[in-house]
């Protein structure tokens, strides 16, 4: 259950970094109005919920590991690009940047809960997926915009989330790497 904790923290950091904090980041650290913002957050969380049914089908016909894999990749190599976009503080910039972060973050959101159910036994099953993801949710997406809004207060650098957000993607890759494939093989009883 402890590694399952930890397969969470990309997912959970992703989502309140990309569609909680972000909103904040953008009327405070690129001047914004907050109501643009939220317009971006929501036309790209419009979005995101389209993604993730796609990953998840997706998930079905390739496997787990791929899209996990990827999205960590993926964040890993457009987090910094994405953030620098950010800062421009143009509706068109942020849109297209959020909707890049939806992709990536639905290949994880949208592949993890399965792979969660599918790696307990069923006579635990049920106890250790809501233990576990609720907890790393609890852990690392709940602390994500506080943690964000210190390192920016903390370093003077308002690119200091990514670097946050990189980190917790190699952990994730390296995580992500041990898992077996599960979505070919039966429900273990």
């Amino acid at each position: 259950m402890l590694f399952a904790t930890g397969l969470t923290w990309l997912s959970a950091l992703s989502f309140y970094m990309v569609f909680v904090y972000m909103t904040t980041y953008l009327s405070s650290e690129t001047g914004i109005p907050l109501s643009t913002a939220l317009e971006v957050n929501t036309v790209s969380m419009c979005i995101f919920l389209i993604l993730l049914l796609l990953m998840g089908l997706l998930s079905d016909r390739i496997g787990r590991k791929p899209l996990l894999i990827g999205g960590a990749l993926g964040i890993i190599i457009l987090t910094y690009p994405l953030f620098l976009v950010l800062s421009y503080g143009n509706y068109m910039y942020d849109l297209a940047a959020q909707v890049a972060f939806a992709f990536v973050v639905a290949a994880i959101q949208g592949t993890l809960p399965t792979t969660f159910v599918e790696i307990f036994p069923s006579h635990i099953r049920c106890t250790a997926v809501a233990l576990s993801y609720n907890t790393g949710f609890a852990l690392f997406g709940g602390t994500a915009p506080l943690l964000c809004t210190f390192l920016i207060q903390q370093t003077g650098d308002k690119m200091s989330p990514s670097y946050y957000f990189i980190l917790v993607a190699l952990i994730s890759l390296f995580l992500f790497l041990r898992i077996k494939e599960t979505s070919r093989s039966p429900l273990r009883p």
